[in-house]
């Protein structure tokens, strides 16, 4: 008895297993068809990216910058010596040709800054234009007595 049982068994097992293989085929194949039905075809179109702009930078609002104190490079100095300043080929004045001495140039004149500063002999100097000439002058003497003022901008 108990190898019918065992028989009837395995049948009822196989055939609910056969049963259920056969249901969901069908299932797949009516799901499949509806999707099929109602999708689109499928196409391949190529993607065109959108051109996007790029960002605009922020610029800090500018303070201005007030100019340098005393004298400096592009600015302006003026002659304070009542006897004028010498303009000079080159910075220093110890051991130098006279020739080094290319003119004197006059009281409250204006020169312009072009160069400098470069100390020499203990004396800050400025490469300077005076109306056709370059040189150098100094700002003070041995002594400390100023020769140029910074002329304000």
């Amino acid at each position: 008895m108990r190898g019918r049982v065992a028989i009837v068994t395995v049948g009822l097992i196989s055939g609910v297993f056969t049963a259920g293989v056969i249901v969901l085929v069908l299932f797949y194949l009516v799901v499949r068809s509806m999707i099929a039905e109602s999708t689109p075809p499928l196409r391949w179109s190529p993607i065109t990216p959108t051109p996007t702009r790029p960002p605009t930078p922020t610029v800090a609002p500018q303070t201005p910058t007030p100019p340098p104190e005393g004298i400096y490079v592009g600015g302006q100095a003026q002659v304070v010596s009542a006897v004028g300043v010498r303009l000079r080929a080159s910075p220093g004045y110890r051991n130098k040709p006279p020739e080094d001495i290319i003119t004197v140039v006059p009281p409250q004149s204006i020169v312009t800054v072009i160069g400098g500063p470069e100390e020499v002999d203990g004396l800050r100097w400025w490469q300077v234009q005076w109306q056709e000439r370059q040189g150098w002058m100094a700002e003070r003497t041995a002594n400390g007595v100023q020769l140029l003022a910074p002329v304000p901008p």
